[in-house]
């Protein structure tokens, strides 16, 4: 979703910090201007897997509106059960599919439902994009939360335009490498490495943002400019104590944290992050 996905910065108020200690704002105009309130969670839920449905499907799916709240969805697939024609339901956070036949002529094409979970398929290639950067010392006046709350859309803050007005980052010593970028995920498994050599697993997240112009998907050599975050993983972020350099990491560069806010400029052959 555009918005929970954290790309809408003109609307939206977005942290990468744990909310859930925080109350809902009432309606858009508090949660801009109250920062007390609950900002829209970052990352953006994951997706969740749902059963297979026990008949013939159809392309023809929707998902509709059962009342207020993000939960009060159901999804409705067209399809048949045995020869008659209707279609599928469920809640969204329901466990199985009903069916409620209708007679109508199917308007959606019939398409395969394989009885097996492919939902770990690839449907395409890998990203070809390999990138590795630099990680900057985070003592700079701006940062990825920065741009964040100030409500600019993404895509026209390049972070390369820091130095040119005098915001310059000193290295490090840390160096982040991800295979298999792709802009279009939100979330990927990326690696530190640290000043003795020491390779650390780390997740990246990113979020798109409002672009006033077109272009193409993907990367090429117009610096494509996002938002994210790089978190250490939960089990390692708990255990760090006996691995000296996550250790390390965690105090001097996350600053204690889990999760740190950054801002991204991608090409198809390199990475600025600050």
């Amino acid at each position: 979703d555009f918005d929970s996905s954290g790309s809408d910065s003109i609307f939206f108020r977005y942290s990468w910090e744990d909310q859930s200690d925080k109350p809902s704002a009432p309606n858009l105009v508090a949660e801009t201007l109250n920062r007390s309130t609950a900002a829209i969670q970052l990352p953006a839920p994951d997706w969740v897997h749902q059963p297979k449905i026990p008949g013939e499907v159809t392309s023809a799916i929707s998902v509709h509106s059962l009342g207020p709240g993000p939960n009060r969805r159901e999804l409705r697939v067209e399809g048949r059960r045995g020869t008659e024609s209707g279609f599928w339901h469920k809640d969204l956070v329901g466990d199985a599919w009903d069916f409620t036949p209708t007679g109508a002529s199917l308007l959606g094409a019939l398409i395969e439902n394989s009885p097996t979970d492919r939902s770990t398929d690839t449907l395409s290639p890998a990203a070809p994009w390999h990138l590795s950067t630099t990680l900057p010392a985070r003592d700079g006046a701006i940062g990825g939360q920065t741009l964040i709350d100030i409500g600019f859309p993404y895509s026209v803050v390049d972070p390369r335009m820091l130095d040119a007005i005098g915001q310059h980052a000193q290295p490090s010593g840390y160096r982040l490498d991800v295979d298999h970028f792709d802009p279009v995920a939100t979330t990927r498994i990326a690696t530190v490495t640290a000043p003795d050599g020491t390779v650390l697993p780390v997740v990246l997240h990113t979020a798109d943002g409002l672009r006033m112009t077109p272009r193409a998907s993907g990367l090429d050599a117009d610096p494509r400019h996002l938002v994210g975050a790089i978190e250490i993983p939960s089990d390692a972020y708990a255990d760090r104590a006996s691995n000296p350099a996550l250790d390390a990491f965690v105090q001097d560069w996350m600053r204690g944290n889990h999760i740190a806010a950054i801002t991204l400029s991608a090409t198809d052959h390199d990475l600025v992050i600050r």
